[in-house]
C-alpha cells in the first residue's frame, strides 16, 4: 500500500507541476500573441506613414506622365521617391535605396528625405543637389554609418531638356522611339566620400520619349533555381512594350517579374518609376 500510495503522490505532483507549466506556457504565448500584435500595429502605422511622405503613384505634371510602382520588401522600406514642379515647367525626380530592409531602413528614409526636401528647390544642377546631400550626410549623421544610392532627374518637356546625376545607382534606361540608352552612375554611393563631386549628364528630349528610373530590387531579383531577373530581361521586356503607355510597361515588367519568382517572396525593396514626355 506504501508503494502504491508513493506512486500516487508522484503521480499527482507531476500532473500538478504539467498543469503549472502547461498554465505558464498559455501566459507567455498570451503575452507573445499581445506583443506581436502591437507590433503590427506599429508597422501598419508606420507603413502609412511612409506612404504620405512619398508622391502620388501617379500623375501628369508639366508636359510628362509619372508612373510609379514601390513594393517594400516588408511593411515599409528603404526605398523612397519623390517628383515635383520645382520651377515653371521643371519636374525634378529623386529615388534612393537605403541598405538593409524593414524598420532601420524605413528610418534612415526619413532622414534622407528630410535632408533632400530641403535642398530640393535649390536652382543647381543634379550633381550639385547630389554633392551637398552627400556632404551633408556625412557631416550630420558620420557615426550612423548608413549609406544609400540615389538618382537625381531634372525633366523640362516644353524645353526637351533632361539632365540627372546618380550616386551608386544602377543604370538608368532612357527610351527613344525604339532605342535605349543607359543612364550611367556618376559616381559611388553617399555617405562614403566626403568631398566627392558629382557631375550631371544631359540628354535632349522629344514628345513620347520614356525614363525609367528603378531601385536594384527587381534586377537582383532571384527566383528558387537561383536565376537572377537581371538588366538583360529587363531591357527585352520595355523594348517588346515600347510602344505602349509607361503604365503599361510597367505592368508588364511586373507581371513577368512575377511569373519569374514563380512564388518565391522577394528579397529586397522594389521601386520602379516611369516618366513619359507628353
Amino acid at each position: 500500500m506504501e508503494l502504491i500510495a508513493g506512486q500516487a503522490a508522484i503521480f499527482i505532483e507531476n500532473a500538478n507541476l504539467y498543469a503549472e507549466l502547461e498554465e505558464k506556457v498559455k501566459q507567455r504565448t498570451s503575452e507573445l500573441d499581445n506583443t506581436i500584435h502591437l507590433l503590427r500595429k506599429d508597422l501598419l502605422y508606420a507603413q502609412k506613414i511612409q506612404d504620405k511622405i512619398l508622391s502620388k503613384p501617379e500623375s501628369t505634371l508639366c508636359g510628362i506622365h509619372v508612373f510609379t510602382k514601390y513594393i517594400p520588401m516588408m511593411y515599409v522600406g528603404g526605398d523612397i521617391y519623390d517628383y515635383e514642379e520645382i520651377s515653371p515647367g521643371k519636374v525634378r525626380i529623386f529615388l534612393a535605396d537605403a541598405t538593409g530592409h524593414g524598420v532601420q531602413a524605413a528610418l534612415v528614409t526619413m532622414l534622407i528625405k528630410s535632408e533632400y526636401e530641403s535642398l530640393k528647390y535649390l536652382n543647381i544642377s543634379p550633381g550639385g543637389l547630389i554633392t551637398k546631400l552627400n556632404r551633408t550626410i556625412i557631416a550630420k549623421y558620420k557615426t550612423l554609418k548608413f549609406f544609400f544610392s540615389c538618382l537625381v532627374a531634372d525633366v523640362d518637356a516644353q524645353r526637351g531638356t533632361f539632365y540627372y546625376s546618380a550616386a551608386g545607382h544602377p543604370d538608368q534606361l532612357y527610351l527613344s522611339g525604339n532605342t535605349i540608352t543607359k543612364l550611367i552612375r556618376c559616381g559611388p554611393i553617399i555617405g562614403i566620400l566626403e568631398n566627392k563631386e558629382y557631375d550631371s549628364h544631359s540628354l535632349k528630349i522629344f514628345k513620347g520619349d520614356k525614363l525609367f528610373f528603378f531601385s536594384d530590387g527587381m534586377i537582383e531579383g532571384s527566383n528558387s533555381f537561383n536565376e537572377t531577373f537581371g538588366e538583360d530581361r529587363l531591357l527585352k521586356l520595355i523594348l517588346n512594350h515600347s510602344s505602349k503607355s509607361v503604365s503599361e510597361i510597367v505592368s508588364f515588367v511586373f507581371s513577368d517579374f512575377q511569373t519569374f519568382l514563380s512564388g518565391k517572396e522577394v528579397a529586397d525593396d522594389i521601386t520602379f518609376l516611369s516618366a513619359e514626355v507628353l
